[in-house]
């Protein structure tokens, strides 16, 4: 009971603060058109020609973007947030400008298959997502994880309100406010082991007893079969267990490729290049039902050889 008195106690102060923040502001809404010239003007930004890089340039690449936009994509309106791997490259070297340019093409070739893709059948996105999720066994709900999850989630959204509240008036309470919320979010997302490259070893030592699937084995036998959906699928989840296996990510099969993608940036920076590929293409072949090519599973087989490397 004392642990979840000394959570719960921030969370409510954190609540409260967000109603005294006030409401954030609605997001653009934009064509496909227009979204796409976004990514190309990005895009040619992105390529130095010979210029040197700098903060500003970046800077400028992320105000072209302008995200988060909603996009109007056949009646429907589709949000697309801030790319979390655009945002945290500071422009500082010329292999900053190298990984946004590789970034931009992946979203702009993303973003073109679905809008001319065909709407898919509810049956259909269903088998897809019961083959997706073949042969992987959920973690069992942790209800003090969830909660914590939504503290960090709430946690974000106050950084943000508190932001505009400190650009606007400039005061030195906002400050000290926007410094305690910091300590106290900072403090309950560690303890809550939220980020996935914080998962316990005990955890990890609890499951070694179990069977464990060879799944670039299985990878193979698709290929041979001429299966390449599923060798894309199998040939993702070996590409985890051997970030896994090097300690880059948790040891957790149900680790989405965005989250994938987080903690290599933490872990191994070097790395993003080819794992944003190579994730990319498994997410493009199973989530957004896509024609698997033979790149596509080259990709992530040259993404677990890299992995391999010390």
């Amino acid at each position: 009971m004392r642990r979840w008195a000394r959570l719960l106690v921030p969370s409510a102060a954190l609540v409260g603060i967000v109603a005294l923040v006030g409401p954030s502001v609605a997001q653009t809404r934009i064509s496909p058109d227009e979204y796409l010239d976004r990514l190309q003007r990005a895009q040619e930004l992105a390529r130095l020609d010979g210029d040197a890089p700098s903060q500003e340039r970046m800077a400028e690449l992320r105000a072209i973007l302008a995200l988060p936009v909603e996009v109007a994509i056949s009646g429907w309106m589709v949000e697309v947030r801030a790319d979390p791997i655009l945002e945290r490259l500071s422009g500082e070297t010329d292999a900053d400008f190298e990984l946004a340019s590789v970034r931009l093409s992946a979203l702009g070739d993303a973003f073109s298959d679905a809008v001319t893709a065909e709407p898919l059948p509810s049956d259909r996105v269903s088998t897809a997502l019961a083959q997706a999720y073949a042969g992987i066994v959920p973690p069992p709900p942790n209800l003090l994880e969830t909660v914590l999850r939504v503290i960090g989630e709430v946690f974000q959204a106050i950084v943000q309100r508190v932001g505009s509240v400190i650009a606007s008036a400039g005061n030195a309470i906002a400050w000290v406010v926007l410094i305690a919320i910091g300590v106290i979010g900072g403090l309950t997302l560690f303890r809550a082991r939220l980020v996935p490259d914080r998962v316990s070893r005990a955890g990890r030592a609890g499951r070694a007893g179990q069977g464990v699937v060879d799944w670039a084995a299985r990878a193979e036998e698709a290929v041979r079969a001429g299966d390449l959906h599923e060798a894309v699928r199998a040939l993702y989840l070996a590409l985890l267990a051997v970030l896994a296996g090097r300690g880059i990510i948790a040891d957790a099969p149900a680790l989405t490729a965005g989250e994938a993608r987080f903690a290599v940036q933490r872990s191994r920076p070097s790395l993003l290049p080819v794992i944003a590929r190579a994730t990319e293409s498994y997410e493009r072949v199973v989530y957004g039902g896509a024609t698997p090519e033979p790149r596509d599973v080259e990709r992530l087989r040259e993404a677990a050889a890299e992995a391999r490397r010390p």
